[in-house]
């Protein structure tokens, strides 16, 4: 009996032995089985704190639980995992020795279809989880979430403080202040004049990078398939264009030495950049299109000219409010220069050429004198000149001549004289550019007003320059014509009478 108990006893610590090592056997090779209902349970291997706060995306604790358990169920070990399991439990010791080799395909066999089912099951949740786990590490990345321990103390909010009494009257009088500068007795706004001294006048707004490019590029060509399936896109491939201008320009790949082979292809490649550029609307694009068709039945210099207003449309907006303000006030240089011009040539009842951008017109006037004030005088006057440098040349510059140099010594001399009491149109023309551009622009324009006005005040940690900058809005908070007129006289380009 005693023996009995003793064979028992035995057995049963046998057994238990045999099952701890099972266990142990499992948790030592990283089972599965432990590692998904660890992880999917929300289990950590780190003992957590009760009653913590979940938060909305996942600590770098559990990424790291997410990421092990994701190289704990590879194929590789997840074959691993199941086959000790299996030589746990079939415990081949008790078989004889002349069975090794059945036992040990009777483990791998099972062990192998067990491990490819379980493989198939989990997939889904595996790229569910890896998917997880890259989505994390790219917002780390992107919002450069860091770890509570790296931050010590944390990051103190902004604070607005309030404005002091002396601080409230400050600005109150510089409100008043811009008034009277701006505005006359009844509310309308002051006479104006255009500050004409060298320095003013010759501001020009930086060159935007596509026209850099277009004034460096040499050896440029022209796929012209593209540039016609561009225009059929656009709907803008008319008879101009599919029977003279695109014509002329393949056939200048047969003209050796022909200087519009040398500039045409360099003016029809930016072309067809402007026409592929997505943040240029479609409509500008057809309208540029359509406004150098009009210029089919005249000079080949005078396609340039078209071409390079043309782009000078559609490339018209910067990201710099300063910067926008010049372009604006170049704008109105050159429809000035332009007019000038043709009162010229009417009173001398002299055939020239206009190019009306704005009403699309086109009509057989000479103009290219304009061009020779530009080459001579371009700098001075602030105007653009990029487009007769070497490259273009040959083209824009052709019919300029050292014999009409009385012409354009008159024509400047007009220019600055008409421009010195050009104050109040040029307010109105910035002004109705400003109005007429898109929300970007505005909002590029409207935050370095409000800049310029926090600079002046200097008034840190308050919204005082909020407040000055209302007084120059209308109702929908958008900048009234004094606020174009104060934006000049910031940019000294205009002074009072």
């Amino acid at each position: 009996m005693i023996e009995k108990t003793k064979i028992n006893t035995t057995n049963q610590n046998l057994e238990s032995y045999r099952i701890d090592k099972i266990s142990i056997s499992i948790k030592c090779k990283q089972n599965f089985f432990f590692y998904v209902f660890m992880d999917i349970a929300g289990y950590s291997f780190v003992e957590k704190a009760p009653h913590t706060a979940v938060s909305s995306h996942p600590s770098p604790r559990e990424v790291s639980c997410i990421q092990t358990w994701l190289k704990n169920t590879q194929f590789i070990d997840l074959l691993i995992s199941t086959a000790h399991a299996f030589q746990a439990i079939c415990s081949p010791r008790k078989w004889p020795k002349s069975c090794s080799c059945f036992s040990a395909v009777a483990i791998c066999v099972p062990a192998l279809i067990t491990t490819i089912l379980l493989y198939l099951l989990l997939l889904p949740i595996r790229l569910l989880l890896s998917f997880s786990s890259c989505c994390f590490h790219w917002y780390r990345k992107s919002f450069n979430i860091l770890s509570p321990k790296k931050i010590p103390g944390g990051v103190p909010p902004l604070s607005l403080r309030s404005l002091t009494e002396n601080e409230k009257k400050e600005v109150d009088n510089l409100i008043t202040s811009l008034k009277l500068i701006l505005l006359d007795e009844t509310g309308k706004l002051r006479s104006f004049n255009t500050n004409t001294s060298p320095e003013a006048l010759s501001k020009a707004p930086e060159l935007l990078p596509f026209f850099k490019d277009l004034e460096r590029a040499q050896g440029v060509t022209c796929n012209y398939d593209h540039l016609e399936a561009a225009l059929k896109r656009y709907n803008a491939y008319d008879n101009s264009w599919k029977n003279i201008i695109l014509p002329y320009v393949r056939s200048l790949k047969n003209e050796r030495g022909h200087p519009d082979g040398e500039t045409f292809p360099i003016l029809m490649h930016f072309f067809l950049l402007a026409l592929n550029d997505p943040l240029i609307p479609k409509d500008k694009k057809r309208k540029a299109a359509l406004f150098i068709s009009l210029s089919a039945s005249a000079c080949k210099p005078t396609w340039g000219e078209v071409i390079i207003r043309a782009l000078m449309q559609l490339y018209s907006k910067s990201s710099l409010g300063e910067n926008q303000l010049l372009m604006w006030v170049q704008e109105a240089k050159e429809a000035l220069l332009l007019e000038l011009h043709e009162h010229r040539a009417v009173l001398k009842e002299a055939r020239f050429e206009t190019i009306n951008i704005h009403d699309q017109q086109f009509d057989d006037e000479e103009w290219h004198i304009i061009n020779g004030v530009k080459h001579h005088y371009g700098k001075e006057l602030g105007l653009a000149t990029f487009h007769l440098q070497e490259n273009l040349s040959k083209l824009t510059l052709r019919q300029t001549s050292g014999d009409l140099k009385t012409p354009y010594i008159e024509l400047f001399n007009d220019f600055k004289e008409a421009y010195a009491k050009y104050g109040e149109t040029l307010i109105i023309k910035v002004f109705k550019a400003y109005k007429s551009a898109d929300p970007t622009t505005q909002a590029t324009v409207h935050d370095y007003t409000l800049s310029l006005l926090q600079n002046l005040l200097n008034l840190p940690n308050t919204t005082a320059h909020v407040d000055l900058l209302e007084s120059l809005c209308d109702e929908n908070y958008e900048l009234k014509i004094e606020a174009i007129a104060y934006l000049l006289l910031t940019l000294d380009l205009i002074q009072e009478v």
